[in-house]
């Protein structure tokens, strides 16, 4: 059986859940959090932007 120190620095949790993101985001001030979540948000627009074109529907035409 493991520790409960070896149970604390293993990459995954008791219910083989990878928690590395989950603590490194932990380890970070609420400040940095939303930084590092704002600068998520601007990579998504800025994909979608890149992805966006005129002659291309965003949805397709009703089928009626």
């Amino acid at each position: 059986m493991l520790s409960c120190d070896r149970i604390a620095m293993s990459p995954y949790g008791s219910d083989g859940v990878d928690v590395t993101l989950i603590r490194w985001m932990l380890s970070l001030t609420p400040a940095e959090r939303l930084a590092v979540l704002q600068d998520f948000t601007d990579f998504v627009w800025e994909v979608r932007d890149a992805n966006a074109t005129e002659s291309k529907p965003r949805h397709p035409p009703d089928a009626g």
